[in-house]
């Protein structure tokens, strides 16, 4: 007899503990605290390669009575970024561009720069941000400018007016939309609102 009434209270209860533990869940669930994959969430680390836009370059070198057959690589460039906190992050970019004309004639730009980023939106697998980039821009090439000089150096000034990233796991895309700028006055001018878009993909860890 009492076995029997043991057995009828553990049928009796173990529904209910059941059916307490599922409103539990349910309750989590819908009270946000589901777990969520944050963009960047736990790394500090970041590395990725892209590619921009040759408007600047396209507008002001094209084809006239002695350069012809323009050939533009656009700018291919890396980066490494270090992550300090949720919002800003700091690093080093590298960007690279050739111009060429005629058969064997052209120019390059190779710019090194030190970069800041401040991330203002940062949500599930998205961040938006803005960064500022001061360095160095070596241009050098087959011509000889005004000076007798085949290679100058000017500072470089890189704007990212708005960046976007989406991430997949460690992976992400970014898009940007900002400027690059080099020049030594107005007689010396390399780059002005170059790169205005650029894509890239990258890694963090």
């Amino acid at each position: 007899m009492r076995q029997s009434i043991l057995i009828l209270l553990l049928f009796a209860v173990f529904p209910l503990s059941l059916s307490a533990r599922t409103e539990v869940k349910r309750d989590n669930f819908h009270s946000g605290n589901e777990t969520r994959y944050e963009a960047g969430n736990g790394t500090r680390h970041e590395v990725r390669v892209g590619w921009g836009d040759m408007l600047y370059e396209s507008a002001v070198f094209f084809n006239s009575s002695e350069k012809r057959d323009y050939r533009y690589t656009g700018h291919i460039f890396g980066e490494y970024q270090y992550r300090f906190n949720n919002w800003l992050s700091a690093g080093l970019q590298l960007d690279w561009e050739k111009v060429g004309w005629n058969r064997n004639e052209y120019f390059t730009n190779f710019c090194i720069l030190p970069d800041i980023r401040f991330t203002y939106f940062r949500k599930n697998r998205f961040t938006i941000y803005s960064g500022l980039s001061l360095g160095l821009c070596v241009n050098g090439g087959t011509e000889v400018n005004y000076k007798g000089h085949r290679t100058e150096c000017a500072p470089a000034l890189g704007l990212t007016l708005v960046g976007g990233t989406f991430s997949l796991s460690n992976w992400f895309c970014a898009l940007e939309l900002g400027g690059l700028n080099a020049l030594n006055g107005k007689n010396e001018v390399y780059l002005a609102a170059s790169r205005i878009f650029s894509i890239s993909i990258g890694y963090r860890f």
